[in-house]
């Protein structure tokens, strides 16, 4: 009896054991482990979370890579075509701080955001003394104010036309890699551009020009932020509800216009699971799309890869069409910077439609040096590793009537490309591979279930079948001795 008593506690006692328990601790965990979660990603006054996004918890840098046009005389009178040498990296630490403005009783958070920017030589390959010789924005900016709202009215040519000689500038200009990026410089197109303000209907809110001029430590140009705090739910951890107060900008129409996704810095639980990581860029005014590409592991932290595709800039979605639908590659944001005729693709026309490149030389794009990639925590969405690569180029044409511009070929001048990265510290990463381990306990609950089931029916069907004997039944009791 010993043998069957045996063979029933394994496959029925164990088997139910198994089964109740891994059922119970599959169904309770996730509730008890997204909890905690929820304790520590959700944010609040006084969550762990707050004082981390608050302030940026790891390293964080920009590198800028200028465009210097070696050629623009010979582009004017013998119509060469541009040629641009990329100079840099150019690096700069970048520290963020948010503002909070209001926890609001919705769940969200309202907040501005402070970027500080601060020179790394040791990092960069140049100073900011470096002279840089590119397309003179200002002056692009004012014959696109030109030929948008005047188009070819020969009395007010004229009159611009006689602005323009009194200047005796170019359409080109030089100045010092720190005035491009962050200090400004003195343009005679600014002084022009407030002259012909009420001809054009239009003014520039600049007394200089420069990339990022009066943006560092600008706690107003990034704009006003609400934000799910996810402490309703995790899956909604980070997605911006307004920006600037409103739901959509007024820059594009339909669903290009409507502010969605993250900043980058918090994603909802669920994000690493999806097929799409979506950011709302405020540069640009609106969404960049990436899709899932890839998995890997930084420092023991398990992570999904989301990557820039054609897909981001591709003009076959004609909401993000302003007055033309240009090849695809690029997306116009004109009416997000002032009118100029700026237009953003990845670095060295990545991706983006063969034309752009024959406009100019000195291209060479490159998966591994230009690709937009996000990673993410495959648990908590906390990002792992961000490599944000972005190109500034600037239409040049001709305008009829304003003979300055007589000269210019049709072309997408690249000016600057840049890469916001950042990578998680070997000790937050240590924090989170700790996190992944309880993460991946369901599924051994579930398996434990599993067995308990697998137990139950082995011996479902040794009952079922007589195969179950006592050992006494096994032999028999008198043995012969003949035998």
């Amino acid at each position: 009896m010993t043998s069957f008593l045996c063979q029933k506690i394994t496959f029925w006692g164990f088997g139910a054991l198994f089964l109740i328990l891994g059922g119970i601790a599959s169904g309770i965990w996730p509730i008890l482990f997204n909890e905690k979660l929820r304790t520590k990603l959700a944010l609040s006054k006084d969550s762990e979370s707050f004082s981390l996004w608050r302030e940026t918890p790891i390293p964080m840098y920009i590198d800028f890579y200028m465009f210097h046009w070696t050629n623009p005389e010979e582009t004017l009178t013998k119509n060469a075509v541009p040629n641009f040498v990329e100079k840099g990296p150019y690096v700069f630490r970048e520290e963020h701080q948010k503002v909070i403005l209001g926890w609001n009783g919705n769940g969200t958070v309202t907040f501005k955001q402070i970027r500080k920017w601060m020179f790394e030589p040791d990092l960069s390959s140049g100073s900011l003394s470096d002279k840089i010789t590119n397309v003179n924005v200002i002056a692009m900016t004012i014959g696109n104010y030109v030929k948008k709202y005047i188009g070819y009215a020969p009395l007010i040519n004229k009159i611009i036309n006689a602005f323009l000689k009194n200047l005796e500038t170019k359409v080109y200009t030089t100045a010092t890699v720190g005035e491009l990026l962050f200090t400004g410089y003195d343009d005679p197109f600014l002084k022009l551009a407030h002259e012909l303000s009420y001809i054009i209907k239009k003014k520039l809110p600049m007394d200089k020009f420069g990339w990022f001029y009066n943006r560092n430590m600008s706690a107003d140009f990034d704009g006003v932020f609400n934000m799910m705090t996810g402490e309703k739910s995790l899956d909604d951890l980070g997605i911006l509800k307004t920006w600037n107060y409103q739901s959509r900008t007024s820059y594009f129409p339909g669903d290009c216009g409507v502010v969605d996704g993250t900043t980058g810095e918090l994603w909802p639980l669920d994000s690493p699971q999806k097929a799409k990581a979506t950011i709302f860029a405020t540069d640009l005014c609106s969404k960049i799309v990436l899709d899932w590409e890839d998995e890997t592991t930084i420092h023991g932290a398990s992570g999904a890869v989301f990557q820039g595709k054609s897909s981001v800039f591709d003009n076959a979605t004609s909401c993000y069409c302003i007055d033309t639908c240009h090849p695809t590659g690029v997306r116009e944001i004109s009416t997000c910077r002032f009118g100029a005729p700026a237009f953003i693709s990845f670095p060295h026309f990545y991706q983006a439609d063969p034309v752009f490149r024959k406009m100019v030389s000195g291209m060479e794009p490159s998966e591994k040096n230009h690709t937009f990639d996000l990673t993410l925590h495959q648990i908590t969405g906390i990002p792992l590793g961000v490599n944000a690569r972005l190109q500034i180029n600037v239409l040049v044409d001709k305008i009829r009537g304003i003979d300055f511009y007589e000269h210019l070929p049709r072309a997408y001048m690249p000016m600057i490309w840049f890469n916001q990265r950042a990578a998680i510290t070997p000790d937050l990463a240590k924090q989170l591979s700790d996190i992944q381990i309880f993460g991946y306990l369901e599924p051994c609950f579930f398996a434990v279930a599993g067995l308990g089931a697998v137990l139950l029916i082995i011996g479902l069907f040794l009952w079922s079948n007589g195969k179950w004997k006592s050992s006494t039944m096994a032999r028999p009791l008198l043995q012969d001795p003949a035998t």
